[in-house]
């Protein structure tokens, strides 16, 4: 079964967005797939859709509430997830079929190439593969030393892209 995760929280996306997210999923996959919603606030998500609490993370407070709480998704274990977990933004548009997002270079960190920094190796992670645990170092250095990353760090997606050496840019 194909997993894909989302994150919810706060009140900038409502379980709408979600519940969108998820039908256009099954309309474009062709293999069994479960939506797995980390969120504070599960009211109004479809009963088909796993919801979850958002894993504990060691930012300071006017960071929570921003992409840096991403980087939560990199926590292992992350409930019983394993193999190959595609995360995908709320506001995204699926316009074809997503299977092939999990068939290619299986067990690799794939991204799409930020198309605002083209050339530079950054990723964006509006969209994004990874196997499950193999980059667990993420989320516990941002839990042990959180300043120190965000000082030299302006952008999650920029820190992830320089943490993992062999990070694939999708075709």
């Amino acid at each position: 079964m194909q997993t894909i995760i989302c994150m919810k929280w706060g009140d900038r996306y409502g379980p709408e967005f979600v519940n969108r997210l998820y039908h256009s999923i099954l309309r474009h996959t062709k293999r069994k797939t479960r939506l797995v919603c980390f969120t504070d606030n599960p009211k109004g998500i479809d009963a088909d859709i796993i919801t979850t609490s958002i894993p504990d993370i060691n930012l300071p407070k006017n960071y929570i509430e921003t992409p840096w709480r991403k980087l939560t998704m990199w926590k292992y274990p992350l409930l019983d997830l394993s193999g190959d977990i595609l995360f995908l933004d709320l506001d995204l548009v699926i316009t074809g079929n997503i299977d092939d997002l999990f068939d290619y270079k299986p067990g690799k960190y794939c991204v799409i190439e930020n198309w605002t920094q083209i050339g530079k190796n950054i990723g964006n992670t509006s969209c994004f593969r990874f196997p499950s645990g193999k980059y667990s170092h993420i989320y516990e250095k941002i839990n042990l030393h959180p300043h120190k990353i965000l000082n030299n760090y302006r952008i999650e997606q920029v820190y992830i892209s320089k943490v993992i050496p062999d990070m694939v840019f999708w075709p």
